[in-house]
C-alpha cells in the first residue's frame, strides 16, 4: 500500500497490519492526523517508507510499532493508549503534548527530537537513551525516572561529556541540585526558565515551591503573552496529584486578573483566544482521565425571559445540591449559557456512582421521566462491585441498594418539586446527554448517552 501524499484526516482505522515483511508499505508526507488508531501493527518499515508522517491530534489505542525507522513524524497533541514503540528508530519526532498512557518505549534509538510538554502516565521504558535537555519539560517525567535511578541498564540519558555520550540514571540525579540551580533565576547562571523548575521541585516533593515556580511562570509569560506557555503550566498543575483545587483555584483567579487586554493587536488578540479556553478548562475540569457527564439543553425560553432561565439555572443548582447531599461528595461542574433561544451546556466531573446520581435526578427534573432509574440504580451496583474487593461485594452492594432506594424516595420527592415548576413556567425542554466513563465501568448505551423532551 502506498499512501504517498495521502490525506487520511479524520479516519478511523482498526485492527489492520501494515508489514514490509509481505508487500510494500510507504508512508510518506501521510495526513493521519485526528484519527482513531485501534488494534493496528507497523512493522519492519524502514525510514526511506515512513516519513513525514502527521499522527497529531490523534487517538492511538492497542497498537504495536515494531522494527520501524520512523522519520520526522509528528505526534504532536496525540494520545498514545497501550502503544508499544520495540525496535524503533526515532528521528526528529515532534512530541510535543503527546500523552503517554499504559504504552512501551523498548529498545527505541531517540535521534533529534524533543519531549517537551509531553506526559508519561504508566510507561515503561526499556533500553532507551533519553535527551538530556529535554527531560525536564515531560510532565510526570522526572517522577516516573526517580523511581526508577537503580535501573542503570535499562534506561539512560544522552551525555556530551562522557566517553559513551549516556550517562547512568543515577549519575543524571547526582546532577538534579545542579540543574535546579541552573534553571533558578536567582542564581548567576539562571534562566529564567520555570517549567523544567517546577518539574525538580516535583520530583522532590516540593509542591509548594514548584507551585511559587508556577506562578511566577505565569507572570513572566502573561508579560510577554505567552498564552501557550501558560496553558502548559496549567497542564502541569492539573496532572500533578500533589496540588488540590486550591491551587488550581489560585492560579485561574491570578490568570484572569493578570491578563489586561487593552491595547492589543489583532496577532495577540488570535493567540489568546485559541488557548484562553483551554487555559479555563484545565483548571476548571477535573483531573485528566476521570469521568465526565455532559448534559446539553434546548429551551424555548426567548432572551428576555430571565426569570425563566433564572428557574432553570436553579434547578440545576438545586441537583448538584441534592447529589452532594446524598453521596457526601463534592460535585465539580460549570454552566454555559448561550443566547438567543436560551441554551445551556452543563458539564459535571467525578466518579461513575455521582455522575449517575445526577444523571438521575436530571432525567426526573428536567424531563419528568423515571425511565432510566432502575438502570442507574444497576449501573451504580456494577460500579460499586468495581472498587470493593470480592469478599465485600455481596454485602456492601445490598447495604447500598437498600440505601439507594431509601435515597431514591427522598430525592422523587424534591425531583417532583422541581418539575412541577417547570410544567408552571410552560418552560419546554429538550436535552441529551453524554457520559464519558474513563474507568470502563458502563457498558449500557443508554447510559452512555440518551435524548429527552419534556
Amino acid at each position: 500500500m502506498k499512501l504517498i501524499n495521502a490525506g487520511m484526516s479524520g479516519s478511523i482505522i482498526k485492527s489492520s497490519i501494515f508489514s514490509n515483511e509481505c508487500y510494500k508499505n510507504t508512508f510518506i508526507n501521510t495526513k493521519l492526523d485526528s484519527c482513531q488508531i485501534d488494534g493496528c501493527e507497523f512493522k519492519h518499515i524502514n525510514s526511506e517508507d515512513f516519513q513525514f508522517v502527521n499522527f497529531s491530534k490523534s487517538i492511538i489505542t492497542n497498537t504495536i510499532f515494531f522494527n520501524c525507522k520512523i522519520l520526522a513524524a509528528n505526534f504532536t497533541d496525540a494520545m498514545l493508549i497501550n502503544v508499544t514503540f520495540e525496535d524503533c528508530t526515532w528521528e526528529s519526532v515532534s512530541l510535543e503534548n503527546t500523552v503517554f498512557i499504559n504504552s512501551k518505549l523498548i529498545s527505541v534509538k531517540m535521534n533529534k527530537l524533543n519531549f517537551e510538554f509531553s506526559q508519561f502516565h504508566n510507561i515503561t521504558l526499556y533500553d532507551v537513551r533519553l535527551p538530556f535537555p529535554t527531560i525536564p519539560y515531560i510532565m510526570n517525567g522526572l517522577s516516573y525516572l526517580s523511581e526508577r535511578s537503580t535501573e542503570s541498564d535499562k534506561i539512560w540519558v544522552s551525555s556530551a561529556s562522557a566517553d559513551s555520550n549516556k550517562m547512568s540514571l543515577k549519575e543524571y540525579f547526582d546532577c538534579l541540585d545542579d540543574l535546579e540551580i541552573f534553571y533558578n533565576k536567582i542564581h548567576e547562571n539562571g534562566t529564567l526558565n520555570y517549567f523544567p523548575l517546577a518539574n525538580i521541585y516535583i520530583c522532590k516533593k516540593q509542591f509548594e515551591k514548584a507551585f511559587s515556580a508556577i506562578m511566577m511562570g505565569f507572570d513572566f509569560s502573561i508579560r510577554f503573552r505567552d498564552y501557550r506557555s501558560i496553558y502548559y503550566y496549567c497542564k502541569l498543575l492539573q496532572i500533578t496529584k500533589g496540588f488540590d483545587e486550591q491551587h488550581l483555584i489560585e492560579a485561574n483567579r491570578f490568570i484572569s486578573k493578570s491578563i489586561k487586554t487593552k491595547g492589543w493587536d489583532i496577532q495577540t488578540n488570535i493567540n489568546y483566544t485559541h488557548y484562553i479556553d483551554l487555559i479555563r478548562n484545565t483548571l476548571m475540569n477535573e483531573r485528566l482521565l476521570s469521568s465526565s457527564l455532559r448534559l446539553n439543553i434546548n429551551t424555548n425560553v426567548s432572551h428576555t425571559e430571565h426569570e425563566k432561565l433564572t428557574i432553570i439555572i436553579k434547578i440545576i443548582d438545586d441537583i448538584v445540591d441534592l447529589t452532594e447531599e446524598i453521596t457526601g461528595l463534592k460535585v465539580k461542574h460549570y454552566i454555559e449559557i448561550r443566547r438567543g433561544s436560551y441554551d445551556l451546556f452543563a458539564n459535571y466531573f467525578g466518579d461513575n456512582q455521582t455522575l449517575l446520581t445526577i444523571l438521575g435526578l436530571i432525567q426526573f427534573t428536567l424531563f419528568g421521566t423515571s425511565y432510566f432509574i432502575s438502570k442507574i440504580i444497576k449501573n451504580i451496583l456494577v460500579c460499586n462491585e468495581k472498587s470493593l474487593s470480592n469478599k465485600k461485594v455481596y454485602l456492601e452492594n445490598k447495604k447500598l441498594e437498600l440505601e439507594i432506594q431509601k435515597e431514591r424516595q427522598k430525592f422523587e420527592r424534591k425531583s417532583e418539586k422541581m418539575n412541577k415548576k417547570i410544567k408552571d413556567s410552560k418552560i419546554k425542554i429538550k436535552g441529551s446527554h453524554t457520559l464519558l466513563d474513563n474507568n470502563n465501568e458502563i457498558d449500557d448505551p443508554d447510559i452512555l448517552f440518551g435524548l429527552y423532551e419534556s
